[in-house]
C-alpha cells in the first residue's frame, strides 16, 4: 500500500545486480523531488530491506543472481509482513517467460525493457503511485457483473499500454 502524501518521501527500492545500472537508477530516481531510492543487488538484501523499511514502490530486475526477480516477488508476497507496493519489472529480455503472466496476475503493474528511456522509468513510477493511491481511495467494487450475452463474468481492465518497450499490467 502506498501512503505517499505531498510532504513525505516516497520510498523506492531498486533491486538490480548490475552495480553501474543500479547507481544510475538510484541517481535518476533521487533527482525527483520527494523520492528516495535505495539500491540493493540481490534478492537476500531486498528481503532484508523489506523487513525493516516500508517500501512504497518496488523496481526489480527480473534476472537476478541466485533467484529471479519473479521468484523474489513470490517469496515476498508469501510473507505476511509484505505490504504489496506497486511493482515495476525490468529486464533486457522482455520476451522471457513469466513477465506477461506477472503483469496479467497483478504481481507487477508495469514492465520496462532495458535499455530504457529515463522518461519511461519516471512515468512508470508516477503512474504506479497514482494507480495505488487511486485504488486505496476507491470504494469497494461490487460483485462482478455477468455479461448478459454470454452469461459469463465480464472482463475489464487496461491492456498493454504504450510501446513494446514499456508495458502495463492488466487484461489484454
Amino acid at each position: 500500500m502506498v501512503a505517499f502524501e505531498g510532504d513525505e518521501t516516497l520510498t523506492i527500492l531498486v533491486v538490480e545486480d548490475d552495480e553501474a545500472l543500479a547507481e544510475l537508477l538510484r541517481t535518476l530516481l533521487n533527482r525527483v523531488p520527494g523520492w528516495g531510492a535505495t539500491v540493493v543487488h540481490d534478492a537476500a538484501a531486498a528481503r532484508e530491506v523489506c523487513h525493516h523499511v516500508r517500501v512504497e514502490v518496488f523496481v526489480v530486475d527480473v534476472n537476478l543472481p541466485g533467484i529471479s526477480g519473479l521468484e523474489l516477488l513470490a517469496l515476498l508476497r508469501a510473507d505476511p509482513e509484505w505490504r504489496d507496493p506497486p511493482v515495476i519489472l525490468m529486464s533486457a529480455r522482455p520476451d522471457q517467460p513469466g513477465i506477461d503472466a506477472a503483469l496479467a496476475r497483478g504481481t507487477a503493474g508495469r514492465f520496462i525493457a532495458k535499455p530504457f528511456d529515463v522518461d519511461d522509468l519516471i512515468d512508470a513510477v508516477h503512474e504506479s503511485v497514482h494507480d495505488a493511491v487511486t485504488a486505496q481511495r476507491a470504494p469497494p467494487e461490487p460483485p462482478e457483473a455477468l455479461d448478459p450475452v454470454s452469461a459469463r463474468p465480464g472482463q475489464s481492465g487496461p491492456g498493454l499500454n504504450g510501446t513494446d518497450r514499456a508495458r502495463r499490467g492488466g487484461a489484454a
